[in-house]
Formats: structure tokens, sequence, C-alpha cells
């Protein structure tokens, strides 16, 4: 809550429902007077319409993820006048500032305001780079995230194949393949390549693609086409690996 404390509801004994319900809130009396705290309550009960946009972009910076949200929402209404003040936030500074900038130019539709931020050393704002490049498509974005599915940061490797699977359609599959050869042991770099090959949606091309591949390559094949409903997946009933 606003004033610092951890609320919960009990329902009490789950289903069937009884009817009856409890709230529990546990509070630090010394906590709820803190600074932070009071500034906190304060500025939400406030509201962020009535800032400016410098306020706002301060704001990002602040230490309460409900007050970034807020201002972050309060300057996509403000719409393109603010865009400079946005592509100036996301280029330095600190963290939550950056990313919620880079969010805030996602809302906007300006997704080419951040394809430098790839080559940020901040690992997180490449993957939430790679992340909002997804929504491009073109060669350009293809290029970039092909590129990124090789990035040191195994998180910005994962986002970035699922993000060019939404760019790159059919396009990702050798690369899919590739990271799967690569990548296939860890379970959530597979899953990011199976959603890449999912977004192609062309079960034939997968399984013509299976032929003489790496059990990792297949597994990843397999799964994609069970999220595709796809009936080839019955091929796979005589494959050599258990």
């Amino acid at each position: 809550g606003p004033d610092g404390a951890l609320y919960g509801a009990d329902w009490v004994q789950g289903f069937p429902m009884t009817g009856k319900g409890r709230v529990f809130k546990v509070s630090d009396p010394v906590m709820s007077k803190t600074p932070l705290v009071l500034e906190t309550k304060q500025l939400l009960a406030e509201g962020f319409s009535g800032r400016t946009p410098e306020d706002l972009i301060r704001l990002l910076e602040h230490a309460d993820l409900r007050v970034r949200q807020g201002s972050q929402f309060a300057l996509v209404s403000r719409g393109p006048p603010v865009l400079p003040l946005l592509e100036n936030a996301v280029a330095s500074g600190p963290l939550s500032r950056r990313l919620h900038a880079l969010w805030a130019l996602r809302q906007l539709g300006r997704p080419q305001a951040i394809v430098g931020l790839v080559q940020d050393p901040e690992p997180e704002l490449r993957a939430q780079a790679v992340r909002v490049l997804g929504d491009l498509s073109g060669q350009g974005a293809v290029r970039v995230l092909t590129a990124m599915i090789e990035d040191p940061d195994l998180r910005v490797r994962g986002f970035a194949m699922t993000a060019l699977g939404k760019a790159g359609r059919l396009r990702a599959l050798e690369p899919a393949l590739r990271f799967l050869r690569e990548n296939g042991a860890d379970p959530f770099l597979r899953h990011a390549a199976v959603m890449a090959l999912v977004e192609g949606g062309d079960a034939g091309a997968l399984m013509k693609a299976a032929v003489g591949r790496t059990s990792e390559e297949r597994l990843g094949i397999l799964l994609a086409l069970r999220r595709l409903k796809a009936t080839e997946i019955a091929g796979f009933l005589a494959d050599p690996d258990p």
C-alpha cells in the first residue's frame, strides 16, 4: 500500500467459497513515517497529470515502481512534444530512468530511437532494447537481432532470439536452429528459440528442417510443432533419441 504496509487477502479454506474473508496487514510503525514512504504516499495521492515533463523525467528515478510507472504513463500522454526529453533520458543516467524512458518511447511508437541501445554496456538495457526491436519489421531489425543472439549476456541472448522470430518470421528459422544447437541445453534459451520458430508458423518447413539435425535442434522443432498443433509432430515417434 502507499503507506508502506503489506496487505494480503485470505478467503478462508479456499474453494468452495465460504462467504468469509480476511485482510491481513503487516506494517512497521517506524518505517511508515520515513521520508520515502511519506513522499511516496503524497505523490500517489496527488497524481501525475499536473506535473511538468521535467518533473516527470526526474520521477523516473524514484525508488517506488508505482511512482515511476505513473510518471512514465503521464509522459506518454503528452505525446510527441516530450520525445526530446525521453531520448535524452534514455541515453544516460540512472538505470531506472533509462529503462522507463525506453518503455515510454516504445509506447509512443518510436522504437527506432532505441536501436543504438543494443550496444550499451548495461545488459538490461540491451535486453529491453532487443525486446522492443522485435516489434519492428524489415531487414534492418532482422540484421541487428541476428547479431544480438550472440550477445555475451544470456538474458539478452534469449530476448533477442524471441524478438528475431517476431521480426523475421521464417527468416529466423536457421538462426533459431543454430541457437538451439549452441544453447539448447538451457530450458529458458530453448524456449526463446521455440517461440521464434512458432512465429514462422510453417510446420512443413520445420519438418523439412529437422532432417539431419542434432537432438537439441529436433527437440526445439518438436516443441514448436506442439504449439502449432501440427499433426506432423507424429513423425517424431520414430526419432532415434528416446
